[in-house]
């Protein structure tokens, strides 16, 4: 039926009441109030429940890019926007709910818009201050606040006792191998220094063993060059025989010089003594004496070459003992890191990207220490060769205090004392007498001859003879001139390995003063890396923790730190390493009855700082 006038603006003021009192129940209708992102519910306390849960998720890295800073992993800005989609009220909420619905009470329905406004934004506010709730747990004040306010309190705050603990300087810079290595040690067990491996090796060496050999066979000739400068004596007996023939008929034998007799015999001493040859044999025994000190400088020589060898052996297991540790490390690392970000997830505060990101640098990490392992056990097989213990036996430590070096000048002069060296010099020397000796071929060569028979038969007055021979070469062919030519360019060969092996000793030992100073300074440079590489993650790790550093970056600080302190451990056995070679290409390294000492020198001063042990 047709309205009246009175009834259709009765009914037109209801709409525009009911409109506004729609109008002003939104969040949306106050520009000061704060949009709080939640999934629909059924109720305020859950809008209120999924809001904080949905704050809490937000990743690092969107809070660490707010434009307005962030607060404990939340981010905010101006308008406290925390979210899209508005929370959906339930008719069966609070007074101002059920005005907003149109189902309350008619008092409900005649409040002003000011007062619908005003009511819904202290709502609002309360369920957006228990969303910002610190991320370990809100402060007294606030869950008070939240709990006056019938908003359910947020993620509960994680374990007290936190599964991944803090990087320290110390443990930044202690070496890896201190305690012999990632393998512990067995009841009764003691590890090996370079002293003992360096000692076992030269046992087991077998081209010592030949080389000392070649010693002994360097004495016995010249032992045969020093018995031409005696006289040869022997015992001489001499028996005769002989036979007469009388007219074309073969008599019965008859000793010479006794008529009728066929037999003879004389018995004595004989003597022969070479009185000058030209020194022929005076020179053969001076280069037999040069043979033998040339085979035992390079018996010397082959000491220090061992002895560089086992060091280069055993620091390279040392260094691949490290890096398994550090590794190790490592690993245990990135598993707490795992185990922390699955709760995270799972608590709706890290993004499953950020677990996956981590998983993947444990599988990484993994990786990596097996290949690190596949090394070590090469490494130990190798010093189980030299040393001659099974390799599941072998544990090291090196003792010895990180070395300096003296000026390069004094390594330098120190070249002309290497075994190498005066091997050669030696041989040159005996190169000399040899063509000495062939020189003295040219001379004339006096013996002498002396026979002593105090007994014959028959008896003969005459019991001893002397007899001087002198031979004088005149022509041969240019036998003799071959000779000397031949020791004459030998000679010179022997003076230009000389040469070669002195400029090739000056290199060597700056080329090694170079290296050593390099990997202490690598060292030093490495230690201070090491520190602040500590310092680094600590700093990350613990903005993280209050929602102001990415989950990419705490991984990052930690790769970092671990690989500063591989680094460290690196420059230190390369350090140490090329200390022994310098004094190997320097000839001072230890060798024979000092073999089982090991060159230590001065700690290097680390700008400052303790050295850990």
């Amino acid at each position: 039926m047709p309205l009246s006038r009175r009834n259709c603006r009765n009914t037109l003021a209801f709409v525009f009441l009911l409109a506004g009192a729609l109008t002003s129940s939104s969040p949306a209708a106050d520009s000061g109030s704060p949009s709080v992102s939640a999934s629909t519910s059924t109720s305020t306390s859950a809008a209120a429940d999924t809001a904080s849960a949905s704050v809490t998720s937000a990743s690092p890295a969107n809070a660490s890019a707010s434009p307005s800073g962030s607060t404990d992993g939340v981010s905010t800005s101006g308008s406290t926007s925390l979210g899209e989609s508005q929370p959906a009220q339930s008719a069966s909420g609070s007074g101002s709910s059920a005005a907003a619905s149109g189902s309350g009470s008619g008092s409900a329905g005649r409040r002003s818009h000011r007062e619908w406004a005003t009511s819904d934004v202290d709502t609002n506010t309360a369920t957006a201050k228990a969303a910002l709730l610190p991320v370990n747990g809100p402060s007294p004040a606030t869950r008070q606040e939240t709990k006056s306010s019938d908003v359910a309190d947020p993620v509960p705050p994680p374990p007290a006792t936190d599964t991944f603990a803090p990087a320290t300087q110390a443990a930044a810079t202690a070496s890896p191998v201190a305690q012999g290595g990632p393998t512990p040690l067995a009841p009764g067990e003691k590890p090996l220094t370079l002293a003992e491996c360096f000692r076992l090796a030269a046992i087991r060496s077998d081209t010592l063993k030949i080389t000392a050999q070649d010693v002994l066979i360097a004495k016995t000739q010249w032992s045969q060059a020093a018995a031409g400068l005696f006289p040869t004596v022997s015992l001489v007996n001499s028996e005769s025989f002989q036979n007469q023939v009388r007219n074309g008929t073969a008599a019965r034998l008859s000793v010479s010089g006794a008529a009728g007799r066929d037999y003879g015999s004389s018995t004595g001493i004989g003597a022969t003594q070479t009185i000058f040859n030209g020194a022929q044999n005076y020179n053969a025994v001076g280069a037999a004496s040069q043979t033998i000190e040339a085979k035992r400088q390079t018996l010397r020589y082959g000491y220090q070459t061992l002895y560089q060898d086992t060091a280069t052996a055993f620091y390279q297991m040392l260094i691949d003992a490290g890096q398994v540790s550090i590794l190790t490390d490592l690993v245990h690392d990135f598993e707490s890191r795992v185990t922390e970000l699955q709760r995270r997830v799972r608590l709706g505060r890290s993004r499953p990207a950020d677990l996956l990101l981590a998983q993947a640098d444990l599988a990484s990490g993994r990786v990596s220490l097996e290949q690190e392992k596949a090394l070590l056990n090469v490494d130990r097989e190798m010093m189980a060769f030299l040393i001659g213990i099974p390799a599941g036996k072998i544990f090291l430590r090196d003792e010895a205090a990180l070395p300096t070096a003296a000026n390069i000048e004094a390594y330098l002069r120190d070249i002309n004392f290497r075994p190498d060296l005066l091997s050669q010099l030696a041989t040159i020397r005996a190169t000399e007498r040899d063509l000495s000796s062939a020189k003295g071929a040219l001379w004339p060569t006096i013996t002498g001859d002396f026979n002593w028979t105090p007994l014959n038969d028959p008896k003969n007055t005459q019991q001893w003879t002397a007899t001087f021979n002198v031979s004088l070469p005149i022509f041969d062919g240019g036998l003799i001139i071959g000779r000397i030519n031949e020791q004459r360019e030998l000679l010179r060969q022997s003076q230009f390995s000389l040469e070669s092996l002195q400029r090739t000793g000056d290199q060597q030992v700056r080329s090694a003063y170079a290296n050593f100073n390099g990997s202490a300074a690598q060292y030093l440079q490495n230690r201070q890396y090491a520190e602040l590489s500590a310092m680094n993650y600590n700093a990350q790790l613990d903005d993280y923790r209050h929602g102001v550093s990415a989950n990419l970056d705490v991984l990052t600080a930690l790769q970092s730190y671990h690989s500063a302190r591989q680094q460290l451990h690196v420059a230190d056995m390369n350090t140490r390493l090329n200390f022994i070679k310098l004094h190997v290409a320097a000839g001072n390294a230890p060798t024979g009855s000092d073999a089982v000492t090991t060159v230590t020198s001065a700690p290097i001063p680390s700008a400052g700082k303790t050295m850990a042990p």
